[in-house]
């Protein structure tokens, strides 16, 4: 939600919550480091997560959530949009450089940031918890209308 004041976007971060908490908590694990390119001008060095099924539908379940339709290679992002010249200086170290780490994604942090503000640096806003939960379990339990029965009794109603 770009160039929004947070009162705007509470009612969309709400329905955000509502469908985050149906996605479970992930274990990513992190092997090595690859790149992306951007025409003839840029590169992006990121830390390339190993593929499973249980990653591969774990993205695809967060993609529907939050209503993302094109396709994105899962990653972490290292150093964005260098130019050719300095990332052929940078890429043979990390493309040597052995990186395997595993972790758990358990939460989506919201970033905020003042919008014209020159400079303006990204602060936390708040943190949405990957639950694993169904949609029903956010509404509080109703009574039951049933009477409780007795051992020795039967009770068709």
């Amino acid at each position: 939600m770009h160039r929004q004041r947070s009162f705007l976007t509470e009612p969309g971060i709400l329905d955000f919550r509502r469908r985050l908490c149906l996605i479970p908590p992930v274990t990513l694990t992190i092997n090595g480091f690859d790149h992306f390119n951007h025409g003839n001008d840029y590169r992006t060095i990121y830390a390339r997560i190993v593929q499973s099924p249980e990653t591969t539908h774990w993205f695809k379940m967060l993609k529907q959530h939050l209503k993302i339709k094109e396709f994105m290679v899962s990653n972490i992002t290292i150093c964005r949009n260098i130019p050719v010249a300095d990332f052929d200086k940078l890429w043979p170290h990390f493309k040597s450089l052995e990186f395997n780490e595993a972790f758990t994604i358990d939460s989506l942090t919201v970033l905020q940031r003042e919008t014209f503000a020159s400079f303006a640096t990204w602060q936390p806003y708040l943190q949405l918890p990957f639950e694993g939960r169904n949609a029903y379990s956010l509404a509080p339990t109703k009574p039951s209308l049933l009477k409780p029965v007795q051992q020795m009794q039967t009770s068709l109603f």
